[in-house]
């Protein structure tokens, strides 16, 4: 009997736990991990007004072909200095008598080649005699030359019309050759320096125009011209030089005064044009609609949290190897996913990890 109940027992305790066990656990919902981006047109971007500082159209280290120390120095932080003027010199003494010295060698050099010809016409030496004579006549001829030169550099002349810099030597010491004595900027025509996101950079075609808004004068708008967009990319963006187009007149005392190293921002005006208003998007976007040929991408949805709705676009061809051109489709200001699309279906929870405007 005993045995009986035990087995009874046992029994109903292995049907209560299978029975118990037969309940499935509830699945946790997936909320994806995904980058995404607000889209932004490229008309947009274009007037944001990117931050950008003047500098001198031509700058260069001033120095010496020569050294010795330095005797006289006209160097005025900030003073105005016109070309061919002296701005330094160096004592010539050592120069002067390397000079002499090699003047004396080569004029004897030349009269033992111009003694050796005439005895060469006459038969009375042989040619090769006076080929040496000659090779050494045109060897110290160089060496005299190579003097004059050197005595001539012991002055420093202003190479082109310009303001100075700092002054980096003083009176009494050693120069040595290239070494820096000063600074010369040539601020007659001032370059504006900004960089633009490649978002913008992609369509450098579409630009027509460049203002500049001077921190200092916030009401006045100042025009400038193209001088180079940049090929290589800095951390930053694209490079972009401009020539400010501005001409100071001294007998005007209400106009701006600008000069290098001021802070600005500058505003690009794009063409009129359908095709300059395209917004660019990266190619990891983009996935396939499920048509074979209706690419789309996904629109987050929400505020607090976002859910993903699939969005067909028409695609106009790639801006370069990473990004893609949408012509329909899209609006600026719209959320899309640029990174984990593919692991994505329509109505799908999402969690942000990196957003930015594009």
């Amino acid at each position: 009997m005993k045995h009986l109940i035990y087995l009874f027992s046992t029994a109903a305790f292995l049907v209560f736990f299978s029975g118990c066990g037969s309940e499935q656990a509830p699945e946790k919902e997936i909320i994806r991990p995904v980058k995404a981006m607000h889209v932004a047109s490229t008309a947009d971007l274009a007037g944001q007004g990117f931050p950008a500082s003047t500098r001198p159209f031509q700058e260069s280290d001033i120095s010496f072909r020569v050294g010795g120390p330095l005797i006289l120095t006209n160097v005025i932080e900030g003073a105005k200095v016109n070309k061919g003027e002296l701005v330094a010199e160096i004592d010539p003494r050592d120069y002067k008598i390397a000079e002499l010295s090699a003047k004396a060698h080569y004029e004897q050099a030349k009269a033992e080649a111009e003694r050796y010809e005439r005895l060469w016409k006459k038969g009375s030496v042989a040619k090769n005699d006076y080929d040496r004579k000659y090779a050494t006549y045109l060897m110290t001829k160089a060496a005299w030359e190579d003097a004059v030169n050197d005595l001539k550099d012991t002055k420093l002349y202003a190479p082109f019309t310009g303001f100075y810099g700092p002054k980096m030597v003083d009176i009494g010491q050693d120069v040595r050759p290239k070494q820096p004595i000063t600074t010369l900027s040539n601020l007659k025509i001032l370059e504006v320096y900004t960089t633009i996101p490649e978002k913008l950079a992609v369509k450098f075609r579409y630009f027509d125009s460049y203002e500049v808004i001077f921190d200092a004068y916030p009401d006045h708008v100042f025009k400038a011209t193209l001088r180079e967009m940049g090929k290589v990319p800095t951390p930053e963006g694209f490079p972009l030089r401009l020539y400010l187009d501005y001409k100071h007149n001294p007998a005007n005392p209400d106009q701006p005064k600008l000069s290098a190293g001021m802070s600005c921002r500058v505003n690009i005006r794009l063409k009129k044009s359908e095709n300059a208003a395209e917004l660019i998007v990266p190619v990891s976007a983009v996935f396939d609609g499920g048509t074979g040929d209706n690419p789309s991408v996904w629109i987050l949805q929400g505020k607090d949290s976002f859910t993903v709705k699939k969005q067909p676009v028409k695609l106009g061809g790639f801006a370069n190897k990473n990004n893609i051109i949408i012509t329909e489709g899209l609006k600026p200001g719209q959320q899309i996913v640029v990174a984990g699309a593919k692991r994505l279906v329509e109505g799908q929870k999402v969690k942000i990890l990196d957003q930015k405007a594009f």
